[in-house]
């Protein structure tokens, strides 16, 4: 009972952060393409690598995106994969970001946002997990609003 409590709870303060728009996941794979050679993987082998992969998507593909990000351990081998709900994504190019991602570390996947009911099925499977890990990045309008201070520009 705790758990679904904890749950909606959850959901309703990560609703309130964005409208969010765009599901994401992102995948590692084990050997990499680098300079025409295969090489072992640099991110998703630890928390740490898979975190800054997904930072510096956001500071680059994704960089006028807000963000709420889980990071889960791989069920079948070592390492992790990050889901992702995105918001003001209006002049992202998805095909781009997938290419990008591509390139980098393996499989890019998204889809629209439908509804609030979609947000709770995400964090009730990603997110809540005893394992996962979360973190948040909000452009400076979804912050300003939330705190209701005026952005000065």
């Amino acid at each position: 009972m705790q758990k679904q409590v904890d749950l909606m709870q959850m959901a309703d303060w990560v609703n309130m952060l964005a409208p969010w728009e765009v599901f994401a996941t992102g995948t590692f794979r084990d050997r990499v393409r680098h300079q025409g050679t295969f090489n072992e993987r640099r991110y998703g082998k630890s928390l740490y690598g898979a975190d800054k992969a997904w930072r510096r998507t956001l500071s680059t593909d994704l960089n006028k995106c807000s963000c709420f990000y889980a990071l889960e351990p791989n069920p079948s081998r070592d390492g992790y994969h990050v889901h992702a709900l995105l918001a003001d994504c209006g002049e992202v190019w998805f095909k781009d970001v997938w290419q990008s991602w591509f390139e980098r570390h393996g499989r890019f996947h998204s889809e629209p946002v439908l509804r609030y009911d979609d947000v709770s099925r995400y964090l009730s499977k990603y997110v809540l997990k005893k394992l996962s890990w979360w973190n948040v990045k909000l452009m400076p309008h979804r912050f300003h609003a939330l705190h209701q201070k005026p952005l000065n520009l």
